[in-house]
Protein backbone atom coordinates (compact mmCIF):
# COMPACT_ATOMS: atom_id res chain seq x y z
CA UNK A 1 0.00 0.00 0.00
CA UNK A 2 1.12 3.63 -0.54
CA UNK A 3 2.61 5.37 2.26
CA UNK A 4 1.41 9.32 3.00
CA UNK A 5 4.17 10.61 1.58
CA UNK A 6 3.48 9.27 -2.33
CA UNK A 7 -0.10 10.62 -1.53
CA UNK A 8 1.35 14.04 -0.51
CA UNK A 9 3.87 13.87 -3.59
CA UNK A 10 1.59 13.27 -5.94
CA UNK A 11 -0.77 15.90 -4.49
CA UNK A 12 2.68 18.11 -4.74
CA UNK A 13 3.29 17.22 -8.05
CA UNK A 14 0.38 16.62 -9.89
CA UNK A 15 -0.42 20.55 -9.19
CA UNK A 16 0.07 23.92 -10.75
CA UNK A 17 0.02 25.98 -7.54
CA UNK A 18 3.09 28.14 -6.14
CA UNK A 19 4.41 28.90 -3.08
CA UNK A 20 4.19 32.49 -2.60
CA UNK A 21 7.54 34.59 -2.56
CA UNK A 22 7.25 34.59 1.29
CA UNK A 23 7.44 31.24 1.17
CA UNK A 24 4.08 30.60 3.02
CA UNK A 25 1.24 31.46 1.19
CA UNK A 26 0.65 29.62 -1.79
CA UNK A 27 -0.76 31.37 -5.19
CA UNK A 28 -3.20 29.51 -7.70
CA UNK A 29 -6.52 27.59 -7.61
CA UNK A 30 -7.78 27.30 -4.14
CA UNK A 31 -7.92 23.22 -4.51
CA UNK A 32 -4.45 23.13 -5.07
CA UNK A 33 -2.99 25.63 -2.62
CA UNK A 34 -4.89 23.53 0.10
CA UNK A 35 -3.10 20.83 -1.11
CA UNK A 36 0.51 22.14 -0.98
CA UNK A 37 -0.53 23.71 2.26
CA UNK A 38 -1.39 20.25 3.71
CA UNK A 39 1.43 18.80 2.35
CA UNK A 40 3.81 21.35 3.92
CA UNK A 41 1.83 21.04 7.49
CA UNK A 42 2.91 17.39 6.78
CA UNK A 43 6.50 17.97 6.71
CA UNK A 44 6.98 17.55 3.24
CA UNK A 45 8.95 20.45 1.13
CA UNK A 46 7.39 21.33 -2.05
CA UNK A 47 10.22 22.95 -3.28
CA UNK A 48 12.24 20.47 -2.80
CA UNK A 49 10.26 17.56 -4.21
CA UNK A 50 9.64 19.81 -7.35
CA UNK A 51 13.46 20.10 -8.02
CA UNK A 52 13.70 16.32 -7.62
CA UNK A 53 11.34 14.99 -9.51
CA UNK A 54 10.89 17.31 -12.84
CA UNK A 55 8.10 17.35 -14.73
CA UNK A 56 8.81 16.74 -18.65
CA UNK A 57 4.81 16.20 -19.84
CA UNK A 58 1.30 17.75 -18.15
CA UNK A 59 -2.24 17.25 -18.91
CA UNK A 60 -3.70 19.98 -17.82
CA UNK A 61 -7.14 20.15 -15.71
CA UNK A 62 -9.97 19.78 -18.12
CA UNK A 63 -13.55 20.08 -16.87
CA UNK A 64 -14.74 17.79 -19.32
CA UNK A 65 -12.00 14.97 -18.26
CA UNK A 66 -12.56 15.78 -14.39
CA UNK A 67 -8.75 15.11 -14.03
CA UNK A 68 -5.00 16.09 -14.33
CA UNK A 69 -2.37 14.38 -15.35
CA UNK A 70 1.55 14.53 -14.82
CA UNK A 71 4.96 12.94 -15.77
CA UNK A 72 7.84 13.04 -13.16
CA UNK A 73 11.56 11.91 -14.06
CA UNK A 74 12.44 10.37 -10.61
CA UNK A 75 15.55 10.72 -9.28
CA UNK A 76 16.64 6.97 -9.54
CA UNK A 77 15.44 7.00 -13.10
CA UNK A 78 13.01 5.89 -14.61
CA UNK A 79 9.36 7.91 -14.53
CA UNK A 80 6.16 8.45 -12.49
CA UNK A 81 2.76 9.33 -13.71
CA UNK A 82 0.51 11.20 -11.20
CA UNK A 83 -3.21 11.82 -11.53
CA UNK A 84 -5.82 13.51 -9.13
CA UNK A 85 -8.95 14.08 -10.07
CA UNK A 86 -12.92 13.51 -9.72
CA UNK A 87 -13.72 10.07 -7.89
CA UNK A 88 -15.59 9.23 -11.11
CA UNK A 89 -13.03 10.29 -13.57
CA UNK A 90 -9.62 8.45 -11.83
CA UNK A 91 -11.21 5.31 -10.01
CA UNK A 92 -12.59 3.85 -13.03
CA UNK A 93 -8.91 3.84 -14.57
CA UNK A 94 -7.36 2.00 -10.96
CA UNK A 95 -6.84 -1.55 -10.80
CA UNK A 96 -9.31 -3.26 -8.47
CA UNK A 97 -6.97 -3.16 -5.52
CA UNK A 98 -8.40 -1.00 -2.92
CA UNK A 99 -10.92 0.72 -4.98
CA UNK A 100 -14.74 -1.22 -3.72
CA UNK A 101 -12.50 0.58 -0.01
CA UNK A 102 -12.00 3.73 -1.54
CA UNK A 103 -15.75 4.05 -2.88
CA UNK A 104 -17.42 3.20 0.23
CA UNK A 105 -15.15 5.86 2.06
CA UNK A 106 -15.55 8.80 -0.75
CA UNK A 107 -19.39 7.85 -0.25
CA UNK A 108 -18.87 8.58 2.97
CA UNK A 109 -17.60 11.89 2.85
CA UNK A 110 -19.33 13.60 0.65
CA UNK A 111 -22.12 12.54 2.01
CA UNK A 112 -20.59 14.64 4.70
CA UNK A 113 -20.45 17.82 2.28
CA UNK A 114 -16.43 17.33 1.97
CA UNK A 115 -15.07 17.87 -1.61
CA UNK A 116 -12.98 14.54 -2.53
CA UNK A 117 -10.35 13.70 -4.74
CA UNK A 118 -8.71 10.58 -6.15
CA UNK A 119 -4.72 10.37 -6.17
CA UNK A 120 -3.52 7.90 -8.44
CA UNK A 121 -0.02 6.51 -9.76
CA UNK A 122 1.66 4.42 -12.27
CA UNK A 123 5.00 3.67 -12.83
CA UNK A 124 7.44 3.96 -15.84
CA UNK A 125 4.66 6.55 -18.50
CA UNK A 126 6.71 7.89 -21.62
CA UNK A 127 6.23 11.61 -21.33
CA UNK A 128 5.18 11.76 -24.85
CA UNK A 129 2.69 8.79 -23.86
CA UNK A 130 1.31 10.42 -20.90
CA UNK A 131 -2.83 9.85 -21.80
CA UNK A 132 -1.78 6.08 -22.68
CA UNK A 133 -0.85 5.59 -19.59
CA UNK A 134 -4.34 7.16 -17.92
CA UNK A 135 -5.44 3.30 -17.33
CA UNK A 136 -4.12 0.87 -14.91
CA UNK A 137 -3.85 3.16 -12.24
CA UNK A 138 -2.77 2.55 -8.20
CA UNK A 139 -4.87 3.96 -6.44
CA UNK A 140 -2.73 6.34 -3.81
CA UNK A 141 -5.00 7.85 -1.72
CA UNK A 142 -8.19 10.18 -1.13
CA UNK A 143 -7.74 14.07 -0.72
CA UNK A 144 -10.92 15.54 1.09
CA UNK A 145 -11.75 19.01 2.12
CA UNK A 146 -14.51 20.96 3.54
CA UNK A 147 -15.42 23.92 1.93
CA UNK A 148 -18.54 25.62 3.70
CA UNK A 149 -20.85 27.59 2.32
CA UNK A 150 -20.00 31.80 2.68
CA UNK A 151 -21.62 32.87 6.05
CA UNK A 152 -24.89 34.73 5.40
CA UNK A 153 -25.05 32.24 2.49
CA UNK A 154 -28.02 30.82 3.78
CA UNK A 155 -29.94 33.71 5.18
CA UNK A 156 -29.61 35.27 1.05
CA UNK A 157 -30.83 32.14 -0.30
CA UNK A 158 -34.00 32.56 1.94
CA UNK A 159 -34.11 36.24 1.42
CA UNK A 160 -34.73 35.25 -2.84
CA UNK A 161 -36.78 32.55 -1.93
CA UNK A 162 -39.16 35.32 0.11
CA UNK A 163 -38.54 37.96 -2.97
CA UNK A 164 -40.33 34.69 -5.41
CA UNK A 165 -36.92 34.06 -6.76
CA UNK A 166 -36.13 30.48 -7.66
CA UNK A 167 -32.98 29.72 -6.38
CA UNK A 168 -30.56 27.23 -8.47
CA UNK A 169 -27.18 25.38 -7.23
CA UNK A 170 -24.52 25.05 -10.41
CA UNK A 171 -21.55 22.95 -8.88
CA UNK A 172 -18.82 20.72 -10.50
CA UNK A 173 -18.73 19.02 -7.13
CA UNK A 174 -19.52 15.06 -6.39
CA UNK A 175 -23.64 14.53 -6.68
CA UNK A 176 -23.45 13.78 -2.41
CA UNK A 177 -21.26 16.89 -1.81
CA UNK A 178 -23.97 19.32 -3.84
CA UNK A 179 -26.76 17.58 -1.80
CA UNK A 180 -24.83 18.18 1.87
CA UNK A 181 -24.32 21.58 0.86
CA UNK A 182 -27.46 22.45 -0.65
CA UNK A 183 -28.96 20.81 2.88
CA UNK A 184 -27.00 23.12 4.39
CA UNK A 185 -28.30 26.46 2.20
CA UNK A 186 -31.60 25.39 2.80
CA UNK A 187 -32.02 24.08 -1.15
CA UNK A 188 -32.38 20.49 -0.45
CA UNK A 189 -36.20 18.82 -1.42
CA UNK A 190 -37.86 21.98 -2.43
CA UNK A 191 -38.78 23.88 -5.62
Amino acid sequence: APGLREVLRAAVLCNDATVGSNGADALGDPTETALLAAAERAGLDTELERRAYPRPAALPFDAERRLMATVHARPGGGTVLYVKGAPEAILPRCTRQGRDAASREIDRMTEGGQRVLVLAARDDVAPEALEDGLSELRLLGIAAMIDPPRDGAAEAVEACRQAGVRVLMITGDHPRTARAIGAALGLADRP
